[in-house]
């Protein structure tokens, strides 16, 4: 088809090239009847004309040669590399999958199974307070804080955004691909957390789960004062006296009945939950209290000041970090800027409505 389109242009252009010749020809056969000086000079004209015609319509047909087969080759070649986009996609997506199904099977989903409770605490907090009822469907969570070579997986994968890499930080921490990934915002963490088919927690999903299915205890392990024993916290010193997080679940005295490890110390778990004051209006279920729909973070882009002044700015995080003691208990619910990353106490925990065909500990 493009050749025939090429040869029907070069034919185009040699009769224009003939028609020049034959005008020509007619201009030299009329000449004949002057003088003869003139007919000379007009011949000699007419030689140029007829030089002149022919070069620019052999030049016009050479260009538009040229310029149709460089346009062609381009054409081709942005084909080509659409294909090779569209398979490079396949490839992507077939890793994705695969990668992504590895993960959830890392994260050791534990079956939750769903009740009521009575969140937060009468003589509590102010803002533990109202104590009320809450009624919580069954869920899963993931057993460990999500580790960094979890999150690296992600990153690598072009879905999930480099962690911050201050001092404190894991990410890229040699020896530490084992402990919970920090220095992560709240868009960081639920990016992750739906990646892998989940959210982060809603607080009364976190609290419930941290409470053993919301037993009437102050931490995961039930009532004995938090200390090194049960988890990683400052006692008397930061990190027990590492001075930074340990490998995931390296206090299994700690852990809750259901047998979810760090629910207390190590780092603290982003909740999708905005900050309130207290609990007065909280939802009866344990849906998310959000001032958005789907707990969107809508406000990254505003200033410190604006963050440190507009709650839905800021989100609650449970369970206590490194560098925690008085505030380890199931019910404390403190809060920070959804958009900053600079906390090395803060990490991701994750919970799945239901399960596809993965692995699952049940309690």
């Amino acid at each position: 088809m493009i050749g025939y389109q090429n040869m029907i242009w070069f034919v185009f252009f040699i009769i224009v090239f003939i028609l020049c010749f034959i005008l020509n020809l007619a201009l030299m056969t009329y000449n004949e009847f002057k003088l003869q000086d003139q007919i000379v000079k007009s011949i000699n004209e007419n030689k140029i004309k007829l030089l002149i015609c022919s070069l620019i319509a052999v030049l016009i047909a050479i260009s538009v040669f040229f310029v149709r087969k460089n346009i062609e080759k381009l054409r081709i070649e942005e084909l080509e590399r659409q294909e090779k986009e569209r398979l490079a996609r396949i490839e992507w997506e077939k890793k994705e999958k695969i990668v992504r199904h590895e993960m959830i099977n890392q994260l050791q989903l534990i079956f939750i199974q769903g009740g009521s409770f009575m969140m937060g605490k009468s003589w509590g907090d102010n803002d533990e307070q109202p104590e009320h009822h809450v009624e919580v469907n069954d869920f899963y969570m993931s057993k460990t804080e999500v580790t960094v070579e979890q999150y690296q997986k992600c990153f690598e994968l072009g879905i999930c955004s480099k962690p911050n890499e201050g001092k404190g930080c894991n990410w890229l921490n040699q020896n530490k691909e084992k402990h919970p990934i920090n220095c992560v915002n709240w868009q960081q963490a639920r990016v992750f957390a739906k990646w892998v088919g989940g959210d982060l927690p809603s607080e009364a999903q976190w609290e419930y789960a941290a409470r053993s299915r919301g037993q009437e205890i102050e931490y995961p392990w039930g009532n004995e004062q938090a200390s090194c024993k049960y988890a990683v916290m400052e006692d008397p010193e930061d990190g027990c006296g590492k001075y930074s997080t340990w490998h995931v679940c390296s206090k299994i005295m700690g852990n809750s009945k259901q047998g979810l490890c760090d629910m207390a110390g190590n780092v603290w778990e982003w909740t999708l939950d905005n900050r309130h004051k207290d609990y007065k209006g909280a939802p009866t279920n344990d849906k998310a209290w959000c001032d958005l729909d789907d707990c969107q973070d809508m406000k990254s882009n505003e200033t410190n000041q604006q963050i440190e002044t507009d709650l839905s700015s800021q989100r609650i995080h449970r369970g206590g970090g490194w560098r925690s003691y008085s505030d380890m208990r199931a019910r404390n619910r403190p809060y920070y800027s959804a958009s900053s990353s600079d906390y090395d106490f803060i990490g991701i925990r994750v919970v799945r409505k239901q399960l596809e065909k993965h692995k699952v500990i049940t309690d």
